[in-house]
This record gives structure tokens, sequence and C-alpha cells, in this order.
């Protein structure tokens, strides 16, 4: 026989007095499983509420960061410090925001301490020595300040060392310079910007010279130094690894803005000529003869000599007679006449002298690899396409002429088509892996919340309803629960007391049909409660049996 319980009752009172039946045991273990079901709920609501945060700055120094991170909390933007507080993050949608309230505040500051650092200082107490330095760290400060405005400089630091002249001494010491540079990622300090920054400093600074400026980069690498000119080091690897990778650079650069980044991979190769020579040459002309000097020389000589001898005669026996004023006899006379020329000739000549520094290409190779198209059809899929003759020649034609093709030197140029490995998204978008990478914090919380709520349903709901399934129904009134021995029979009791007391009625057995009806309800209430907790059941029988036992 079933008994039925008549009469509204009240609801609150029932569920009270069935919890009590319950134990303390039961109790506990309800309480457990709704606390962690409601504590997974709220962690997983949490993390799916929690802002994506983005970097707004990087790499600055503690006390910077300090300021910005106090600068946005009173603007009531959530920061998360990074790396050990050298990078600051806010959430996605305030990050032009936050920029923007960090500039009008001027945060972050200037590296490095210019120019300023004598607009605090009053001059009262200061020695000569401490203007020195003061001046030292101003053209210190200033300089790497110009080098962090060039392209791809993420810092710089500049060390200038300018000795004091010692006394009764005629030269002055030379001053030098080291400039150490760290470059963002994807940018390498090349041949040109060194040599730029070299320049710079040493124009900056009085009596220093180019070449007493030493470049280094982040990694300790001698970039530039005395002696020193190449990127690599001084030889024929360094400056056949600087011209390569500035022939790549142009062409990768000149194919990308049709291509899209990342969908070409351009490679050179240079033969190099090291050798310095000097090559002279003279030339002379035979036809061109020209006058250089000419020397004339005209001599004319006429000499008369009368003849002594005065003749006998008569007269020279008179007495008295004069002989000096005697007739004499005819003179003699001589003359000679001499011209001289002397003419002298240049012949016309060319002395050609040239010098083949080291470092001339005798040949250049290049590869370029570009990546096909993708079409994308109704369904979904996306299908390769490889470029066409007629593109892969037109490319050619640019790598060629951006690299200076020289066919009398047996330049070689290939542009082939193939499909990357990493598949781009779209023709000329970015590639799957950049995409991958820069939503990859979302991607990796969204998994772990599926993660997580799948082993919460699988392990803790799904046994917790099996488990609390009979013991709910028994709360509500809905089923009886099923215990073994003693006990059943004491719940069973205290149910049917409390039922009585709380609704103020009696149980009443109708007529036939009713009894069956009720029958019926109850065997079917029986098959859920053993289908649900088969355990039960089996420790139910089992104390039947026993009881039955003499």
């Amino acid at each position: 026989m079933n008994p039925t319980i008549r009469g509204p009752g009240n609801l609150v009172q029932k569920i009270l007095d069935n919890l009590r039946s319950l134990g303390r045991k039961r109790l506990i273990a309800l309480g457990a499983v709704g606390l962690a079901v409601v504590a997974s709920i709220v962690a997983l609501t949490l993390i799916a509420l929690a802002p994506t945060m983005t970097t707004i700055y990087t790499g600055l120094p503690p006390g910077e960061a300090g300021k910005m991170v106090t600068a946005l909390e009173k603007a009531g933007i959530s920061v998360r410090a990074a790396n050990e507080g050298t990078t600051l993050q806010v959430p996605t949608q305030d990050v032009a925001r936050a920029r923007m309230l960090l500039a009008q505040q001027g945060l972050p500051g200037t590296p490095g301490t210019g120019y300023e650092i004598f607009d605090s200082d009053n001059g009262l107490g200061l020695t000569s020595f401490m203007q020195q330095v003061n001046r030292v760290r101003a053209l210190e400060g200033e300089l790497g300040r110009t080098i962090l405005s060039l392209e791809g400089v993420e810092a710089a630091r500049v060390h200038i060392v300018m000795p004091d002249r010692e006394s009764f001494s005629r030269t002055a010491p030379k001053p030098t310079a080291s400039v150490m540079v760290r470059m963002r990622g994807g940018f390498s300090l090349d041949r040109t910007q060194a040599k730029g920054i070299r320049h710079l400093v040493a124009s900056a600074v009085p009596g220093l010279k180019a070449s007493d400026v030493t470049i280094l980069d982040s990694a300790g690498q001698v970039i530039l130094a005395e002696g020193i000119d190449s990127a690599l080091g001084d030889g024929s690897e360094g400056m056949k690894a600087v011209l390569e990778a500035r022939l790549s650079k142009s062409v990768e650069e000149l194919l990308s803005a049709r291509l899209g980044y990342g969908n070409v991979r351009v490679r050179v190769s240079a033969d190099l000529d090291m050798k310095r020579q000097v090559f002279r040459s003279e030339k002379y002309d035979p036809n061109g003869q020209v006058v250089r000097s000419t020397q004339t020389v005209e001599e004319k000589q006429r000499s008369q000599e009368p003849n002594g001898d005065i003749p006998t005669t008569v007269q020279q026996n008179l007495p008295e007679a004069d002989l000096l004023n005697q007739p004499q006899t005819a003179a003699t006379g001589n003359r000679s006449d001499r011209t001289e020329e002397t003419i002298n000739y240049e012949i016309s000549k060319d002395t050609i002298e040239s010098v083949q520094e080291p470092g001339q290409i005798r040949r250049l190779s290049v590869a370029v690899l570009v990546n096909g198209t993708y079409l994308t059809a109704e369904d979904g899929s996306r299908q390769y396409v490889p470029r066409s003759r007629e593109e892969l020649d037109a490319l050619t034609n640019l790598v060629r002429t951006a690299v200076g093709y020289d066919e009398t030197r047996g330049d070689q140029v290939i542009v082939e088509t193939l499909q990357f490995a990493d598949e781009v998204i779209g023709d000329g978008g970015s590639s799957l892996m950049a995409f991958l990478a820069s939503n990859l914090g979302d991607i990796a919380k969204w998994m772990a919340i599926s993660l997580l709520g799948s082993l919460l349903i699988v392990f803790v709901l799904r046994p917790a309803i099996r488990a609390a399934g009979p013991i709910l129904e028994q709360v509500i009134g809905r089923q009886p629960l099923v215990v073994a021995g003693e006990e059943a029979t004491a719940v069973a009791e205290h149910q049917a007391a409390a039922a009585v007391a709380s609704s103020g009625t009696e149980i009443v057995i109708g007529d036939h049909e009713e009894r069956q009806a009720a029958e019926d309800d109850y065997v079917e209430q029986v098959f859920i409660s053993v289908e649900h907790n088969p355990d039960q059941a089996v420790a139910v029988i089992r104390g039947w049996l026993a009881e039955e036992q003499p």
C-alpha cells in the first residue's frame, strides 16, 4: 500500500524537515557541491569579462613607470605592470585615451639629462669641475635624444671623454666618445646609420674626430671603431654581408608594395674583388708636336788693320824729312757673319692613373621567392593559385633594375613562385602566423575557459546532479529518499509525522481505483530511484534479506 498525503501543507516547513532528515554528512556534501558550482561559474564569468590588455610602453625606467601608473589610476584607467615594471598595459579600448593623457602630462619623460640640468642650478657653490661635468652630461643627454629620433632606434647611450690638459703641457689630449645603440625588433644597425651617428657625435664635440668615435650595438658587437669601417668588421666578409643585406632589403621593400608584406623572400649573393689596384698609363702622339722653346743666335764680325811699313822713297833721304807724315800703304780688312737657331719641340703626352678600391662587384646572384594568391570558394575553402609567367617576368625586370644588373659580369636573377608554408590570408594581407601571434592571448583565454567549463561539466556537475537528484526530490517532497535498514524506517516515520503535523490532515485510504493508481505511481518512483541510485538500491535489498533471515 502506498500512503498518500493530502492537504495543502507548508512547503517551506516540509523542505526544512526534509533537510534535517538528510543528516550532517549529506548536508555538508550538498553544500560543498553547491559552493564548487557557484565558485566555478563566478571564475569563468570573471575570466570571460576580463578586458584584453594591450602594451602601450615598454623598456621604461622604474621611476617613469611609477609616474605613469599614478597618472593613469587617477584618471580611472586600469593599468597593469609587466616585465619587472618596465612594461605598462591598459585595456584595448583605453589605449588611445591613455596615450593622450600621458602625452598631456609629458610622460614618459625624455630619456637622459640635457641642457635643462642648468635650469635647476643657481651657480652658487659649484666648482669649475662640477660645471665641466654638468656640461659633459648635458651634451651626452642631448646627443642621446637626437639619436633616438632615428628610425628603428629604441635606446641610445652616449659617453664622452674630454680629458683635462696637464700643467706645462704643450699639446692638449684628444677627446674620445663611444655610443651604444639598441634597435627595435625587426631593425638592425646598418653601416650607413652607424656612420651617420659617428659624424653626428664628432660634429657636436669640439676637437673630436670621427675616427675616435666607437659605435656598439646592444649585443656588445663593435660596429664602427678606429680601423674598423664595416658593420661586421674589417675585411671582405663584412663588406660582402653589408652589400648583400642592403640589396636584399631594397628588393624586398620594392616587391612588398605589390605582393604584400610577408609574401616575398629575397637572397643576394655577391662576389667582390677585394684587391686594391693602381693603373698608370702614358700615351705619346707624334703628330701632336708643340714648339716648346726657340733660341736664335746671330753674330756679325768685321775688322780692318792698316799696314805699318813706310815705303822707301827719295824723300826719305832728304834732310829734315817728316817720316811720320809720309804716306803709308793700304790697310787690310776681315769680315765674318754667323746665325744660329735652336727650336725645342714637345711631343703631346697623356698620363692616366686610376685606382680601383676593394669591394668592386664581380658578379651578383639574386634569388627571389614570391607567394601565390588564394581564391575563396563559395563553401569557404581556399585554393592556392600560382602567379602567371607574365607577372614573374615583370618582377624580374624590377629586380634587375634595383640591383644594377650587368649581363657582361655574368649576373643572374631568378624569380619563382611557390606556396609558402605560413599561409597568407588574402592577397597582400598579413600571414596567419602573424594573426595568431597578435591574438594569442585572447585565443588562449577562451581555450582555457572552454576546457575548464568542459571539465566542470564532466567531472563536477554531472556527478553532482546524479548524486543530488534523489536528495533534491526528497527535499521538495516529490520522491521519498531510499535508505537502508533502521535509518529508512526512522526517516519514513519522521517524514510521515512531519507531514501530518504540518498539514493537519490524516492519512486516508481511498477506494480500490485510487489505491491501484497510487501503487502504480509508487512502483514507477521505485524504478526511477533504483535507476538513479543503484548502490543504495543494492544496500536496501541486502537490508531486507538480512531482516528475513532467522
